[in-house]
């Protein structure tokens, strides 16, 4: 047996060759049988053995004690994720200890921590646990174990833990569905187990934090912040949006600044940070309150079924989006019941065009409109539209003094008739003269032809005749008038005509150019009333005395002996009377009683002679109170109510007092040179 007496007084007793134990894996580390302690300090190293032990050159006790070889050996692990939560037994340090060259067990020994890690703890068992939040890299610490029964036994060993960062893969995408905003998100842990629930951190651009979702799945389907559904998943609410006066606006709810983008923290273990824009609009999902569209019935009428009529009414008139009148560059519009008979025509721009030549009756298409904005947000409506009869008049004809100069076609009985405030074009009536009552004469020597030619013929006898005739619109047959012709046929010879003449008037009257114009030029004209005024068919009208008197121009025909009488009327129309003077009344009472309610000033309302002025009204202090151009005592006069800078209210008129007035005029003098002229004075107005 070999002894090693160390520096402590102990001697190790050393295998021999033959009866060493199996060696453990750690280098260098010598196997331990049995330590003793020597009785002096000496050391020595000798090969002692029962049969020569009396052979030691120097004598020295030696006090034995038995131990087993322990050996703890280096242990490694990892890659681990620092994850935020206690990662347990990454390892067991124990696993590669032995005693006796076998596997330790924890009962065996006694573990303690030499040199501690802030990140890793070393349990009893001999487990490793990585504590939370542990940083990426390489985490030592050294540990020792002593034999339970010995405790002086022990050795110690390195524990070496490599760190990883935890990783995961995440994404967020907004999405739109049944016009709700929603967030799909997933988290995949890559090199870790969560232990928690995904926490959602929903942030303004400003970073500023909105809200938090907790103890969500690793993936899903989460609500926009600020959005509510009902039961069946429609949307009931909106991140800023407000219902309010019965319309949906932008306004702040809590939510308004997670749009038009919103940041998104994700966090498992390591939190990822996510922009991520509001839901885009489409028109099959607006991410959005569903606008009301109303589209309400429209009717116009009645319009002229003749002329027809563009933009007779427009359907986006009374129709509203969201409460609002619409925008037609929101909308669509699109014709849903077109007009059977194809008279009314939806245009574009949501007007609405009636065909010319419309007959009378009632018309209706139906239209839609749909949200350009929200695919299936629709509202239709029906337009009617009423085409009314044309206004159609006969108006009935006279036809005198038809005598041997005027037999033939005498007229033409449309010649008057109306037809949509025109005159009636025989195209657009059908004409047709009624059969005549008993009680009416005729002749047959008068007619009527499909154009509405009156002809009388010479044979015609004299008196007076009546026809009814009818005019009817094509477009609208039972749309009708009749009128009524007077036809007078005078005895041979005598015509009678009327005009008139002004006594101050020097201008000499040719008799001739007032009698029709197929009358013969060889007449002779009679003074009948003797004025002496009538010289060659000429008359000089000037200074007769007003009335009436009867000039007869003679035709001596063999085959119609006739006469024209003209009667004229005398007047003195044309006499020029003197201007009157401008005369200024300085009072009146404008109480409503019919009474000199007006300021008046004689004159100043004939333009003849005063071709001008202005009126000015000041109160007492000054102040223009009335101002105008052309007064004229009626329409335009100072009635005691102020046109001019004044604090009176203008419906109770201006108070009772004395007013200053300022009348400006101008006049004619005998040259007809423009005079200008001014009266001023004081004015009292009294209620």
């Amino acid at each position: 047996m070999r002894y090693a007496l160390g520096a402590t007084g102990l001697v190790k007793v050393l295998p021999s060759a033959s009866t060493a134990k199996k060696a453990t894996s750690k280098t260098g580390k010598i196997q331990m049988h049995t330590v003793c302690t020597t009785t002096s300090a000496d050391g020595y190293i000798v090969n002692v053995t029962p049969e020569d032990l009396v052979h030691l050159d120097i004598d020295f006790g030696v006090n034995c004690k038995e131990f087993q070889d322990l050996v703890a050996n280096d242990d490694n692990g990892g890659p681990f994720p620092g994850v935020n939560t206690t990662t347990p037994n990454v390892l067991n340090v124990l696993t590669n200890d032995t005693l006796e060259g076998q596997p330790i067990t924890a009962s065996d020994v006694v573990i303690t921590t030499v040199t501690p890690n802030e990140f890793l703890q070393l349990n009893p068992d001999g487990s490793v646990d990585i504590l939370p939040n542990a940083p990426a890299g390489t985490l030592t610490m050294v540990y020792q174990i002593c034999e339970a029964d010995q405790t002086s036994n022990c050795d110690t060993a390195t524990v070496t833990i490599t760190i990883e960062a935890p990783v995961m893969t995440v994404t967020a995408t907004s999405i739109c569905v049944n016009d709700v905003p929603y967030l799909d998100y997933s988290a995949t842990p890559v090199n870790f187990t969560p232990i928690n629930g995904v926490t959602i951190t929903w942030a303004d651009s400003n970073n500023n934090v909105v809200t938090t979702m907790t103890n969500l799945p690793l993936s899903g389907r989460v609500l926009w912040p600020g959005a509510v559904v009902d039961q069946n998943g429609n949307g009931i609410d909106w991140p800023g949006w407000v219902f309010q006066d019965n319309k949906w606006i932008q306004a702040p709810d809590g939510f308004e600044n997670l749009r038009p983008t919103a940041t998104v923290t994700i966090s498992v273990n390591p939190s990822e940070t996510i922009v991520v824009s509001y839901p885009p609009a489409d028109p099959y999902c607006t991410s959005r309150p569903t606008f009301a569209i109303v589209a309400n019935d429209d009717t116009a009428g009645p319009i002229n079924g003749v002329t027809g009529g563009t933009n007779v009414i427009n359907v986006y008139t009374n129709d509203t989006l969201n409460g609002s009148p619409v925008n037609p560059s929101d909308v669509t519009l699109t014709t849903v019941t077109p007009d059977p008979k194809g008279v009314l025509t939806l245009n574009p721009d949501g007007s609405i065009t009636v065909a010319p030549n419309t007959p009378a009756g009632t018309y209706t298409l139906t239209y839609q409109i749909c949200e350009n904005a929200d695919f299936g947000n629709c509202d239709t409506a029906i337009v009617t539209v009423t085409v009314g009869k044309t206004p159609i008049v006969a108006n009935d004809d006279s036809f005198t003094n038809i005598g041997c100069n005027r037999f033939g076609i005498v007229g033409n009985v449309l010649s008057n008739d109306v037809l949509n405030q025109a005159p009636v074009a025989l195209q657009l009536v059908n004409f047709s003269v009624l059969p005549q009552t008993n009680e009416v004469k005729t002749d047959p020597n008068i007619t009527v032809d499909a154009s509405g030619n009156l002809n009388v013929t010479s044979l015609t006898a004299p008196g007076t005749y009546t026809l009814t005739y009818q005019i009817c619109e094509k477009l609208n047959p039972d749309n009708c008038d009749t009128g009524t012709i007077t036809i007078t046929v005078i005895p041979n010879g005598v015509t009678t005509l009327s005009s008139s003449a002004c006594n101050d008037d020097s201008t000499l009257i040719d008799l001739l150019s007032l009698l029709p114009t197929d009358t013969p030029r060889n007449g002779t004209w009679v003074d009948t009333n003797n004025t002496n005024a009538l010289r060659d068919g000429v008359l000089n009208a000037l200074g007769l005395a007003i009335g009436n008197y009867a000039f007869e121009y003679r035709i001596a025909d063999q085959n119609c002996p006739r006469s024209v009488v003209l009667n004229m009327e005398i007047n003195d129309d044309c006499k020029v009377l003197p201007c009157q003077n401008i005369v200024v009344h300085n009072a009146f009472s404008p109480n409503g009683d019919g009474i000199n309610d007006v300021f008046v000033i004689d004159g100043i309302g004939d333009l003849t002679c005063y071709p001008g002025n202005t009126v000015e009204i000041y109160n007492r202090w000054g102040i223009l109170v009335f101002e105008t151009t052309d007064y004229n005592n009626t329409t335009n006069a100072f009635d005691g109510t102020s046109r001019g800078r004044t604090t009176v209210n203008k419906s109770e008129g201006l108070p009772t007092g004395t007013y200053f007035y300022i009348v400006t005029y101008k006049s004619l003098d005998g040259n007809n040179a423009i005079q200008y002229n001014k009266k001023d004075g004081y004015l009292y107005l009294s209620k």
